[in-house]
């Protein structure tokens, strides 16, 4: 069987869930997840979605998870090597070519994936498949419903400001957060593009937002989504024609989910500011990339 740890944030969570499923799928296998923890701050927010997967049961996964004990981490001191205890195999971050080129035998050995995988490339073959899971359990209601409905009947670009945790000096340094002048090209762009787009933002800041960016067109700012009801605003950005994303998975996946193959997304590059925390091709090839920092 196939087990995937869902942890983190939200967008983290669909990634881990779209990889396994993709993987499952490749080898005709069992798939599950692992929802015991998502972070200190984060919940698992994933089951808002008509996921299929189901959810290993603690004690098994307590098995199959690698544990960091004295005895492992000396063995890698003296040989290099990172062993576990428990699973068959542990599998963390893999690149889209390794997991390509992964080879297993799901039949008679378990294996457990830890990471984040954040590419569409892990899941490309099965994007019909992913996006039909991840429609809403519940779908949208009152103010959310009409705000989506809204948003597919106009120029809608959905933007995504996120501040928040990446101005904490465990992430600053690491991610960054796009500047002002890339939301001012990006909407340019976009009126390029579309003639009068309407911008929907969505922002864990949006005092910062309304003092800090210029908008010549019609805005609305979405609010109120927070806790549980988290996935309806990535539920919105996908019901928006269009998309200017931040350099975080939440707003890629609004922009991803949306099935119009005219819609134009733009995306701050680089990804993140220290190069070796870029995802391997996180940004897909019919993205606009402009400059982030």
């Amino acid at each position: 069987m196939i087990v995937v740890k869902i942890h983190a944030g939200l967008g983290n969570q669909l990634f881990q869930y779209a990889m396994g499923k993709a993987l499952a799928h490749r080898f005709g296998c069992p798939f599950l997840i692992d929802t015991r923890r998502a972070g200190s701050h984060r919940e698992i927010g994933i089951h808002a979605f008509n996921i299929e997967a189901e959810t290993v049961a603690p004690k098994i996964a307590r098995r199959l998870e690698r544990r960091k004990t004295q005895w492992v981490r000396l063995v890698k001191l003296f040989t290099g090597r990172d062993i576990r205890e428990g699973a068959s195999h542990f599998i963390t971050n893999l690149t889209p070519d390794e997991l390509n080129a992964l080879s297993i035998d799901p039949g008679t050995e378990d294996y457990y994936f830890d990471g984040y995988y954040q590419s569409a490339r892990n899941f490309e073959s099965i994007a019909d498949t992913i996006r039909r899971n991840l429609t809403p359990r519940v779908p949208l209601e009152g103010a959310n419903a009409e705000l989506a409905c809204r948003a597919a009947e106009c120029p809608s670009v959905s933007l995504h400001v996120r501040r928040g945790d990446y101005f904490s000096p465990k992430y600053q340094a690491t991610f960054g957060v796009p500047l002002t002048d890339y939301y001012h090209n990006a909407m340019r762009r976009m009126a390029e593009w579309i003639g009068n787009p309407h911008f929907y933002v969505f922002s864990d800041d949006h005092d910062w937002v309304r003092r800090n960016l210029r908008f010549e067109h019609p805005v609305t700012f979405v609010e109120g989504n927070t806790g549980k009801k988290t996935y309806c605003d990535i539920l919105l950005m996908s019901a928006c024609r269009n998309h200017i994303t931040a350099n975080s998975s939440f707003s890629w996946w609004g922009a991803w989910l949306n099935p119009r193959p005219e819609k134009k997304v733009v995306v701050p590059h680089p990804w993140f500011l220290k190069p070796e925390w870029i995802p391997v091709d996180i940004i897909p090839p019919e993205w606009t990339v402009l400059p982030a920092f």
